[in-house]
């Protein structure tokens, strides 16, 4: 429990920190290809996650195999780490591989349509505005709800996104957890398979992911994608929840 929750507060600032990380590289209109490139390689790695687990967890030797699978999962990460601490610049102005006259078109195209940051570090007045921000509040998404006056209810901080990018991240990181159980469970499989089969409704989302992030890029919209996405996934999740169907429950991997 003490090794989950450590794991759990150094990875916290991860999913968030990349977005902001890309922010100092990348103008907004291209953010979102960039993103969704660090995202699909989590469902990358669920495609071939199973069936490398099952390989590894064979290995006979003086360690369990779960240990053996995490010093082979984990060791890389380390080394990784240790490589991108020393290589991954910390602006533009600190990449090395960039020429001076790069590093001023890059600054020139990220300054669009935003503010650059002055002062490096966290500025709380900025955090608070970020709270304070009628953008981020859930009750500009209902015109109707407005009747108490426009000035009072935008400085009411709206945590419907926040709710929103929650209940997604449960199904999708939760899903991969009980996929193998789910397709076992079908009764038409064996647990080797289960675990292969694992693998092509990950592929479906890995390449969907790439060209979803494209397409919203180019046409700098992003609510439509998610309403429809959302709906897609909700298909699915009442397939695997209702049918008895193995053929519909399978199509339901692929939907949710």
């Amino acid at each position: 429990m003490t090794c989950r929750f450590l794991l759990g507060v150094a990875e916290a600032m991860f999913g968030p920190g990349v977005p902001l990380y890309l922010s100092y590289f990348y103008p907004r209109a291209r953010i979102g290809f960039r993103h969704g490139v660090f995202i699909s390689g989590s469902a990358l790695a669920n495609a071939y996650g199973s069936t490398l687990a099952y390989g590894i967890t064979q290995i006979k030797g003086s360690l369990g195999p779960w240990r053996i699978l995490f010093l082979i999962e984990g060791l890389p990460t380390l080394l990784l780490a240790v490589w991108t601490f020393f290589y991954l610049p910390d602006s533009i102005t600190t990449a090395k591989f960039l020429t001076e006259r790069e590093k001023g078109i890059a600054k020139s195209m990220v300054g669009r349509n935003q503010v650059l940051g002055g002062k490096a570090g966290v500025n709380m007045r900025e955090v608070f505005a970020a709270y304070m921000d009628p953008k981020s509040t859930s009750l500009e998404l209902f015109p109707s709800a407005m009747i108490l006056g426009n000035l009072i209810l935008t400085r009411i901080p709206g945590y419907l996104p926040a709710i929103m990018y929650f209940s997604v991240n449960v199904s999708f990181a939760s899903l991969p957890l009980f996929a193998p159980t789910i397709i076992s469970e079908l009764g038409i499989f064996t647990t080797v398979q289960s675990q292969g089969l694992t693998a092509p409704p990950y592929v479906l989302v890995f390449c969907t992911i790439l060209i979803t992030a494209w397409a919203t890029d180019k046409a700098k919209i992003r609510g439509p994608f998610v309403t429809f996405y959302s709906l897609v996934a909700a298909i699915g999740f009442i397939l695997l929840g209702t049918s008895k169907s193995p053929v519909a429950r399978y199509i339901g991997m692929f939907l949710g």
